[in-house]
């Protein structure tokens, strides 16, 4: 096992990690005047008093996502604000929500995984394809594959001999997440590390509907750390650690920035981007087969439009560094690795619309936000407004859950939220 390396990580532009929901415009309101959208405990606001004059037009207008202060005075919604947001301009649409824990953002390991793994599979593949005919043909071959049935080929085929694992030659089965393992980032507040960003498509030739997303503010540092388990990256010579990832991912994103962007990438640091538009550079085999001549066989083309927040920020770059003595991270103590940690205790999260389903026979509810799942057992969970659609009649219904992890992406169900 090779020492944990801390990391600082810092937003060159906004950043978007989706969470899978959608906070719609009755959940939110716009003050013009701070130029702030204002996301609404609506638990706690359809407790008020003063909010039962206006709960039927609330679920009336709702429903046709109406913006809430349409109907409902600012003097009630204001006292059940859940986080405020700074924004361009005033927004009119649902905004696609940042992934939380805990009702604090952070990024998951598992984004900056994805996105050191499209570095390092560039840079192993393109050595090999230039040097190996055979290993080019195949490169061409998963190339040409449209369905992308091929794409667990070439893991195997880049990540086996820099893995040294054999295992990693079988068919469909790599070991990405084996070898290289990386922290979700520490976790901040939302306020004043998220913003409501406005995102338009420039260059497509006719007009998109702008998508509003909450994004983490450019110039917020967080830090997470990673390391390589025992017996991983065993490549002779020359031995491959947690610099050379770093390095070789940079490789990859310096080519992608010269690409994408007009102004000089930072001198310093290893450069990364992350979830919403990345765009094909940085996400598909476009820099591989361009490098290595097979444009022609790949098929996809380079990237007309482009994705700019509020009309002039890329998303989704980052500058890692190392962590450093005085940073975010000096009250705390690195772990020992040599001596296993209790785990954590669960942390809870709060999912909005998300879908619920009855399974009868199990005496299980599911309920589903994107690509989450949390089961939770018996009758008593489900609130008096819910029963008679989704027990009674097995119906599907969304509503607002409380969940804590047990395990990648499964959950336990803990409450469901009763409707307005």
């Amino acid at each position: 096992m090779t020492e944990p390396m801390t990391i600082t990580l810092k937003t060159l532009s906004p950043v978007h990690i989706g969470s899978g929901v959608e906070i719609a415009p009755s959940e939110y309101y716009y003050d013009s005047k701070s130029r702030q959208v204002h996301r609404l405990d609506l638990e706690r606001l359809t407790r008020d008093p003063e909010f039962a004059d206006h709960l039927e037009k609330f679920v009336a207008e709702a429903s046709q996502a109406r913006q809430i202060d349409r109907f409902v005075p600012i003097k009630i919604l204001a006292r059940h604000i859940l986080y405020s947001l700074p924004t361009s301009q005033g927004p009119l649409y649902p905004i696609k929500a940042m992934v939380k824990s805990g009702g604090r953002v952070l990024i998951p390991g598992s984004s900056i995984k994805g996105s050191l793994l499209s570095g390092v599979l560039w840079d192993l593949l393109r050595e090999k394809g230039q040097q190996d005919p055979q290993i080019l043909a195949k490169i061409k071959t998963a190339c040409r594959d449209k369905q992308g049935k091929m794409f667990n080929d070439l893991l195997a085929l880049g990540l086996g001999e820099f893995c040294g694992n054999p295992e990693v030659d079988r068919p469909h089965e790599n070991r990405f997440l084996k070898w290289l393992n990386v922290s979700d980032t520490d976790p901040l507040p939302v306020q004043g590390n998220l913003k409501v960003a406005r995102v338009e498509v420039v260059g497509a030739k006719k007009a998109k509907i702008p998508m509003l997303l909450e994004a983490i503010r450019e110039g917020v540092s967080l830090t997470f750390s990673l390391w390589l388990p025992p017996g991983a990256c065993r490549r002779q010579p020359p031995a491959w650690d947690v610099a050379a990832v770093l390095q070789t991912a940079d490789s990859f994103y310096r080519r992608v920035w010269e690409k994408t962007e007009t102004t000089p990438p930072p001198a310093d640091g290893w450069l990364l981007r992350l979830g919403q538009g990345s765009g094909a550079w940085a996400t598909s085999l476009l820099l591989l087969a361009t490098d290595l001549h097979l444009r022609q066989e790949y098929g996809v083309h380079p990237p007309a439009t482009k994705k700019l927040a509020d009309g002039l920020r890329s998303l989704g770059w980052v500058l890692l560094t190392p962590w450093t003595p005085g940073g975010q991270k000096d009250a705390q103590m690195e772990p020992d690795v040599s001596t296993p940690l209790p785990p954590p205790p669960p942390v809870q999260e709060t999912w909005d619309q998300a879908t619920l389903t009855w399974d009868p026979g199990k005496q299980q509810i599911t309920a589903k936000a994107g690509s989450r799942t949390a089961i939770g057992t018996g009758k008593d969970l489900v609130p008096a407004g819910l029963q008679k659609n989704l027990l009674v009649k097995k119906k599907a219904v969304t509503a607002t859950v409380t969940v804590e992890p047990i395990g990648g992406k499964n959950f336990r169900l803990l409450k469901i939220h009763e409707q307005i």
